[in-house]
């Protein structure tokens, strides 16, 4: 599948690193997927370039392809080797506060661009949006937004505790982890607004598909939608549920 299946945009989010982010969000506490990928093996994609000018692009398949939490659990079962302290934790929570972090997306750097979901929304609702006229997708983080992530340094000492062979990882894994990928980073948030400006006016029936999709059993409770002018719908996301919102991936001869 094309990484436009899975994200909207590869961006910096300030203080944390470039992440993908995710076109349809995951609950946190999805089986699938959710925060369980936090030091997780997922399958690695790639979409080639159009040309000699453009590298391939590597990606993570955001959803398990081994034993969730496998890498995880492997620096878990010898932190003792790796100089790790009974009382140090592996995985670190930054959480940041109200509107302290915003993500702009510009055409350019948009990595979809035909018609698809309406960026950041549940799994499980859908409003369809034409990226090719795109001008600007705008993303506020609000209160409650975490930022969880296994140090590189972990990742480092496990590989070479292991010789550099992911093979010996326990328990052991049945695909090739090192030609896979390791999720290492995400961003978690209960609480966000999301803007889609378009390079033209809406037509006059957004305001009703609006309407409806705001009536969807679904929808109420976690999200809201409306035209805020002729070129801009906005999405507030809230409730009770924390999503995933992006991640980021690490190869293991990275670690090297």
């Amino acid at each position: 599948m094309p990484i436009s299946d899975y994200y909207y945009a590869r961006s910096l989010v300030k203080g944390f690193g470039k992440s993908l982010f995710l076109i349809n969000l995951q609950d946190a506490n999805s089986d699938g997927g959710g925060r369980s990928l936090l030091g997780s093996v997922a399958k690695e994609l790639v979409e080639t370039g159009g040309s000699f000018l453009v590298k391939n692009v590597y990606y993570p398949e955001p959803f398990h392809y081994t034993t969730p939490q496998l890498v995880l659990t492997s620096i878990e079962r010898n932190r003792e080797d790796l100089g790790l302290q009974s009382n140090e934790q592996v995985v670190l929570t930054s959480e940041i506060a109200a509107a302290a972090q915003s993500v702009s997306v510009t055409r350019k750097k948009s990595l979809k661009l035909d018609i698809g979901p309406f960026p950041a929304l549940p799994l499980n609702l859908n409003f369809s949006i034409d990226y090719d006229r795109m001008e600007t997708i705008a993303v506020s983080l609000g209160a409650g937004t975490r930022y969880m992530y296994i140090p590189t340094d972990y990742l480092a000492r496990l590989y070479r505790h292991l010789g550099g062979d992911a093979s010996r990882i326990s328990p052991n894994p049945a695909v090739e982890i090192d030609e896979e990928l390791i999720i290492h980073r995400m961003v978690l948030a209960r609480d966000f607004d999301v803007s889609f400006k378009s390079t033209e006016d809406f037509k006059g029936d957004v305001d009703a598909k609006l309407a409806a999709f705001n009536q969807l059993p679904e929808a109420k409770g976690k999200v809201t939608m409306q035209r805020t002018s002729q070129r801009t719908i906005a999405a507030k996301v809230s409730g009770a549920s924390e999503y995933v919102v992006a991640l980021a991936a690490i190869d293991w001869d990275d670690l090297r």
